[in-house]
């Protein structure tokens, strides 16, 4: 990310970087898989931020996921993460 050189250590930068997410997952996982629950695959992205570095289990996050009166099936959460696999979300952390 050479443009960071270019901003000064303060709400830019935030900025800047959340386009750069933002435009990875709109244009590179949702149109590409086609992702019809975006507000879950949003909650999804947020899940795993919070817990980079634990174990965690698609289970587990559909459980957790639920009892945030989110209801969704560990098969998609599983396709979500593999999903994320292949846009190299793996990378990120």
């Amino acid at each position: 990310m050479p443009y960071l050189k270019n901003l000064n250590l303060n709400d830019e930068v935030y900025i800047y970087l959340s386009d750069v997410v933002n435009t990875i997952i709109y244009k590179d996982i949702i149109r590409r898989f086609k992702i019809r629950n975006v507000n879950f695959f949003q909650n999804l992205l947020i899940f795993l931020s919070k817990n980079i570095g634990n174990i965690f289990s698609a289970k587990r996050i559909s459980d957790y996921l639920k009892s945030q009166k989110i209801e969704i099936s560990v098969n998609t959460v599983l396709d979500y993460l593999t999903y994320l696999k292949y846009a190299f979300f793996n990378r990120w952390s």
